[in-house]
């Protein structure tokens, strides 16, 4: 959140009437529908790590007839002793709203209902292109110049990004947006808190294209804290992009091709020779999680038993050439003699929201004995966890990345397509060529970039919040590596417990961050960026 006031300007259109522009802000949890009432100008606080990218909203009203916004422009943030928050460091989008389509009626009840058909703000086209830094070319949309119609709402969405060596401090800019009608500003105030988060997420990730594996969307990926399923093109820039990106894991893919609703049919793949795996461990850079996903959703209550010993052998005859490769298999660990067969052999465990809730001792004692197990979330499996679907909110996507992840004690996440896109994404938020025909989203959470003028791909609003959640995750790991540790998961049970009981509450969400950034500021020797921040009251009964 940030300070702000708005400065609306006005000019007297060819009917006499005065045309003001309203500028409002908004929290970056928050959705600016296209007919939502402009906000009210208020007081609010924008908290952010070194290190760390944290955004807001401007909001956008027109009160009478058209008006052309030709430049959105800052001077950046100026904090102590002239210290600066360069514009290079803040990256604007203009919101682009969807039109998405309402799920079956018996996908839309429960504890965690979706909204209804709609168009949602999700695509976001970037004033700059990340991979040339300078303004997209060729558009079909543009980020700007654009049009405020009264009646409708146009948003931008903010990132401000404090560098590594910005002291910590209080820092204060403005955001003005101009054009023939003259000007309209916001202004915005930032705590930079006196700790960094790390480079590389502690949060582990894999997350798959179904499309596009290339340089430009692992880029895209890992400028939003997510790493690639796929493999980096050289060595080198692998290496590179641990460093500056913070790449942690990569995927073998040499898995035996079984996933739900083939698990029956015979193998059709041989098996890697010992060679290959030990080839692959020398090419990659050892800094990283490699992992062999042998096979996708393949638990017993989909028929799948009688593929486990073949996993197995390939779990076994991999560790034996690698010790170091892991073996990655989307199937959760539960009171089953089947299962049972893959403790000791599988290291990571992938699973749905529903199988951790079902499962969950099972999945804690993996835990103790040493395995890993990261999150899986698709389409709809239930109706009362986080989703990653377009229609489900912010916290959908936050929470599971963050708070949940880090309360239950998961430590990485798996994706399984962000480029499942239908003929028109940019415009519609049908289900794409790869997904399921009743979910939209599943499977897509960015966009192509040749319609906004892109090199590469345009994130969603939906990439941010997941990113958030990351962040999120993070400042967990730093309490506990400073002994704060079950300080900090209780004060995130009270409003993330499992993935059946966690807030819809934003202001919950962003009151116990702040108590966390607090507690880290206040440990790395500085006074608290402001006092203790009371969480609002949680009804158990009502958190779901």
């Amino acid at each position: 959140m940030i300070v702000v006031s708005a400065l609306l300007s006005a000019f007297t259109s060819p009917e006499g009437a005065a045309a003001v522009l309203s500028a409002w802000t908004a929290s970056s949890l928050e959705r600016i529908w296209e007919y939502s009432p402009a906000g009210p100008s208020h007081r609010a606080d924008l908290h952010a790590a070194k290190d760390e990218t944290y955004s807001f909203q401007i909001g956008l009203q027109s009160s009478s007839g058209t008006l052309a916004v030709e430049k959105v422009t800052t001077h950046g943030l100026t904090g102590p002793r002239g210290a600066t928050i360069s514009g290079s460091d803040i990256v604007l989008y203009r919101e682009q709203y969807i039109s998405v389509p309402a799920l079956p009626a018996y996908l839309s009840s429960g504890p965690n209902a979706p909204t209804g058909a709609g168009r949602y703000p999700d695509g976001l086209i970037p004033f700059v292109d990340p991979e040339t830094g300078v303004a997209p070319v060729g558009a079909r949309l543009t980020a700007v110049p654009f049009n405020v119609v009264k009646g409708k709402n146009q948003v931008l969405w903010v990132d401000v990004h404090v560098p590594l060596g910005a002291p910590p401090g209080t820092y204060n800019g403005t955001f003005t947006m101009s054009g023939p009608f003259g000007f309209s500003v916001v202004n915005c105030k930032l705590q930079v808190w006196n700790f960094t988060l790390p480079r590389v997420p502690s949060l582990k990730s894999s997350v798959q294209s179904y499309h596009n594996r290339n340089d430009l969307m692992a880029r895209e990926l890992l400028r939003h804290r997510q790493s690639p399923a796929w493999w980096i093109s050289s060595r080198s820039l692998e290496s590179q992009y641990i460093d500056q990106y913070g790449l942690n894991s990569v995927s073998v893919f040499k898995g035996t091709g079984w996933y739900l609703g083939n698990c029956r049919r015979a193998l059709s793949v041989s098996e890697p020779p010992a060679s290959e795996y030990r080839a692959f461990y020398k090419a990659h850079d050892p800094r990283l999680v490699m992992f062999n996903f042998l096979a996708d959703q393949v638990g017993p209550d989909h028929g799948c038993t009688g593929v486990y010993p073949m996993l197995v052998q390939w779990a076994d005859d991999m560790h034996a050439a690698q010790r170091q490769l892991k073996s990655f298999l989307s199937v959760s660990p539960q009171p089953d003699r089947a299962v049972s067969s893959l403790y000791g052999k599988v290291d990571i465990w992938a699973v749905l929201p529903i199988e951790y809730q079902e499962h969950a001792p099972d999945n804690k004692a993996r835990m103790a004995a040493g395995d890993q197990v990261w999150l899986y979330n698709a389409q709809v499996s239930d109706n009362y966890s986080p989703k990653q679907n377009l229609n489900w909110g912010s916290l959908d996507w936050r929470l599971a990345m963050g708070y949940l992840t880090a309360n239950t004690g998961l430590s990485g996440w798996q994706q399984w397509a962000v480029d499942c896109w239908n003929s028109d994404p940019w415009h519609s938020g049908a289900p794409g060529d790869c997904s399921s025909p009743e979910v939209p989203g599943d499977g897509m959470s960015m966009y192509p970039g040749r319609d906004v003028g892109l090199l590469g791909y345009a994130p969603s609003i939906r990439m941010k919040w997941s990113r958030d959640g990351i962040n999120d995750y993070e400042y967990v790991q730093i309490l506990k590596r400073l002994g704060e540790g079950a300080w900090a998961l209780s004060q995130i049970d009270r409003i993330a417990h499992d993935f059946a009981n966690w807030t819809k509450d934003p202001r919950q969400l962003e009151a116990v961050r702040q108590l966390l950034g607090n507690r880290v500021d206040q440990l790395s020797g500085t006074k608290p960026a402001t006092a203790s921040v009371p969480v609002p009251s949680v009804d158990r009964a009502r958190i779901r």
